[in-house]
C-alpha cells in the first residue's frame, strides 16, 4: 500500500486523512527593510486581526514586526502583566521597528476569538494545550497556523479541529530571535533567503502567501503537501546530533567546568552525526525530492570539516550556550531544556515514526534519540514518562511528566499499549558511546 495512505489514510486512525492542495512558486530573496516599515502607533490600518499565541522570542519578534505594519495584533500569553503595549524589534544592522499591541491577555476569547489569523509560537509540548484552549473561541473561517510545523502541529490540529478551520505552517522559522527585555523588546538575529509554507487548502495558500511575503519581506513558496513542512531536517536533527556530540559520554556525577557554546564550539564529531542522520532522512521519508535540501547543500558545505566551519561562522548563532545548568561547582546537561523536551520527543520521534512506515532504517537516529540501543535490544522501561521510556541512570524524569502524562502525538494511547505493539517506536534519550 502507498505509504502516504498508510500514514494519513483511513488505516491510520490517530492522524486522519488530509491533503494540502498548493502549487510551488520560486522567488528571489528580499529581507525585511525596517526603514520601510511605517512606525504607525495609532489604531490598526490593515484588514487582518492577528493573534500571537506564546510569549517566547519568536512571539516577541512577530508581534513587533506585524504590529509595526498597521495590523491589529492581540497577544495571548500566560503573563499579560509583564507585557508593554509596544514591542521594539532590532536587527543585527541596528535597524528598529516598534509595533503596537491592541490587546494583551491570558483569555482566549478576547485574543484568539477576535482574530482572523492565529499564529502559534509555542514549543511542541504546549501545542495541543494551546489548540484546546482556543478551540471554543474561534470564529468561522479563522486561519490557524504554527511558526514551527516539525513538532506535530498538523497532526494535533487536525485531530482537534477536523476540517472546521484552514491550517498552515512554516517549514522553518522565518528568522532567529532573542528576547531583549521580556514583554517590551527583542532582537531579530538572522533572516532566511526564502520561506516555505504548507496549507490544508488552496484558498488559504492563495491568501496567505502574498500576505506573509508582504509582512516578512521574504519570498514565500507554498508546498505541495503538509508532509513537506512536518518532516524537516532542521531542529529535529540538528539539535539532537549536537547534543549527542556534546554529552554522549556524560554520566551521573560528571560535571563540566563551564557552559559549552552550542554552535561556536561545534566540532567535527557533531557534524558527522548530523550528516549521517540527514542521509537517513534523505533515504527517504515521504517528501518530494528537492523540497528539503540535504544539510550539506543547505549550509554550503562538502564534508564534516567544512560543515563545522560553516556552523561556527554563522553570526546569528553566536552567544548561544549548550543546554546546561549549574550543579554544585560545575555544570551538567539540563534535561528540561527545549532541545531535549521538544526536538527529541516531538521532532525526532515524528521522523522516526514516518521512517518506520516507509521502511527506512534509522540507526543513527536510534543512537541520538529514538529507538533501541546500539546492540538492537529494547531499552529498559523504567516507568511511564511523557516522552516514553527513559533510561533510569541517564535521564531524570521531566517536570512536564506531572501535568501531561499522555504524549499529544499519541492521542491518549497508553504507554503499555505502545510498548506491547511497537516496542521499537518508543522515544527515549539515551547517551551511548559510538
Amino acid at each position: 500500500m502507498n505509504p502516504f495512505i498508510r500514514i494519513f489514510g483511513a488505516e491510520t486512525e490517530p492522524q486522519g486523512a488530509f491533503i494540502a492542495e498548493t502549487v510551488q512558486n520560486q522567488k528571489t530573496m528580499k529581507a525585511i527593510d525596517f526603514e520601510r516599515i511605517p512606525d504607525d502607533r495609532n489604531e490598526p490600518t490593515k484588514p487582518y486581526t492577528f493573534c500571537i499565541c506564546g510569549g517566547g522570542a519568536l512571539g516577541h519578534v512577530l508581534a513587533g514586526v506585524i504590529g509595526a505594519q498597521g495590523y491589529d495584533v492581540r497577544m495571548l500569553t500566560g503573563h499579560p502583566d509583564a507585557w508593554q503595549s509596544e514591542i521594539t524589534v532590532e536587527d543585527l544592522a541596528g535597524s528598529r521597528c516598534t509595533g503596537r499591541l491592541h490587546t494583551i491577555s491570558d483569555r482566549a476569547e478576547c485574543t484568539a476569538g477576535a482574530a482572523d489569523i492565529v499564529l502559534l509560537c509555542v514549543p511542541g509540548h504546549l501545542i495541543r494545550r494551546e489548540l484546546l484552549r482556543i478551540a471554543p473561541c474561534l470564529k468561522p473561517g479563522t486561519r490557524v497556523g504554527s511558526i514551527v510545523s516539525s513538532t506535530g502541529f498538523f497532526i494535533m490540529a487536525k485531530r482537534i479541529f477536523g476540517t472546521d478551520y484552514p491550517l498552515f505552517g512554516f517549514q522553518r522559522v522565518p528568522f532567529i530571535a532573542r528576547v531583549g527585555k521580556y514583554g517590551s523588546s527583542a532582537q531579530l538575529l538572522g533572516y532566511k533567503s526564502r520561506l516555505n509554507m504548507a496549507f490544508t487548502d488552496a484558498r488559504t495558500a492563495e491568501e496567505c502567501v502574498p500576505l506573509f511575503e508582504s509582512i516578512l519581506r521574504t519570498p514565500v513558496s507554498p508546498l505541495h503537501h503538509i508532509l513537506e513542512a512536518m518532516l524537516t531536517n532542521s531542529n529535529p536533527i540538528l539539535h539532537p546530533a549536537r547534543l549527542y556530540g556534546l554529552f554522549s559520554e556524560w554520566r551521573p556525577g560528571m560535571t563540566y567546568e563551564r557552559i559549552i557554546p552550542f554552535y561556536e564550539a561545534w566540532d567535527d564529531r557533531s557534524s558527522e552525526v548530523l550528516i549521517r542522520c540527514d542521509e537517513e532522512f534523505q533515504r527517504r521519508l515521504p517528501v518530494r525530492e528537492g523540497t528539503v535540501p540535504p544539510l550539506l547543500e543547505y549550509y554550503e558545505s562538502t564534508d564534516a570539516a567544512s560543515l563545522t566551519r560553516k556552523i561556527r561562522s554563522i553570526e546569528a548563532f553566536r552567544g548561544i550556550g549548550a543546554p546546561m545548568k549549574c550543579d554544585g561547582d560545575g555544570f551538567v546537561p539540563d534535561f528540561e531544556h527545549r532541545y531535549f523536551t521538544e526536538d527529541i520527543p516531538y521532532g525526532m520521534l515524528l521522523l522516526k515514526y514516518m521512517a518506520q512506515l516507509t521502511g527506512v532504517e534509522t540507526r543513527d537516529r536510534h543512537r541520538t534519540g529514538v529507538g533501541r540501543t546500539d546492540d538492537g535490544n529494547a531499552l529498559p522501561r523504567t516507568g511511564t514518562h511523557r516522552h516514553g521510556a527513559v533510561h533510569a541512570d541517564r535521564m531524570p524524569r521531566s517536570r512536564h511528566d506531572r501535568r501531561d502524562r499522555a504524549h499529544p502525538l499519541r492521542h491518549g494511547r497508553s504507554h503499555e499499549r505502545l510498548t506491547n505493539t511497537e516496542p521499537h517506536t518508543i522515544p527515549c534519550f539515551v547517551f551511548r558511546n559510538t
